[in-house]
């Protein structure tokens, strides 16, 4: 025979299933902290792929396409506004715009292919027309061949960044003086699309 549940009992029975229920709901909670940050986390995946490939789009740099300027077998393009200046000899070449100019040379190279390019940029530093000293600095890629880089105050009033490599018994050279007043963007600037200009044929 079925017993009757009294008014307490009845209570009871029902906080146990409450309570029962209550106990349910933290095992959900995992669940719906963890979608959040799952759902956070996707966004974010876009940024990060493509903060990766930033790098790789660098940015190309257009050549000058003024005036060529050539010795035998190398040859440069002046940048915009700039003038030619010849040279009494076909080994050298330069360009100019108000103090600032850019010298081209092509001659044997003297050191029979036995100097490594830090030494030939050591024996530039020597006896470049340096009254100050300037540094050597990181070599730089042009026209496919590596070439060291001078870089910093040549005189009171200039700037210098010179370039020079050795190739098929030549030594290579690129020098460009500025006025030690013109701001660096722009020195920078006429650096890469001159170097961006030559060829080596």
């Amino acid at each position: 025979m079925m017993r009757k549940l009294g008014p307490v009992a009845v209570l009871t029975l029902a906080l146990v299933l409450v309570s029962g229920c209550s106990d349910d709901e933290p095992s959900g909670d995992p669940g719906e902290s963890g979608s959040p940050s799952a759902s956070e986390s996707s966004p974010e995946a876009p940024e990060s792929s493509g903060a990766t490939e930033e790098p790789t789009e660098e940015p190309s740099v257009d050549p000058a396409e003024g005036e060529e300027v050539r010795v035998e077998r190398l040859a440069i393009r002046a940048p915009e506004g700039w003038t030619v200046t010849k040279e009494g000899d076909p080994y050298s070449a330069q360009i100019g715009k108000d103090i600032n100019a850019i010298y081209i040379q092509e001659l044997p190279d003297f050191g029979g292919g036995k100097l490594s390019l830090q030494e030939v940029a050591e024996t530039r530093l020597r006896n470049g027309p340096y009254l100050r000293e300037p540094k050597i600095v990181e070599p730089v890629t042009v026209a496919g061949q590596e070439w060291y880089h001078i870089s910093g105050r040549a005189t009171e009033t200039t700037y210098a960044e010179d370039f020079g490599t050795v190739a098929d018994g030549l030594a290579l050279l690129v020098a460009m003086s500025f006025d030690r007043k013109l701001p660096a963007d722009q020195r920078q600037a006429v650096v890469d699309e001159v170097l961006a200009s030559v060829t080596f044929e």
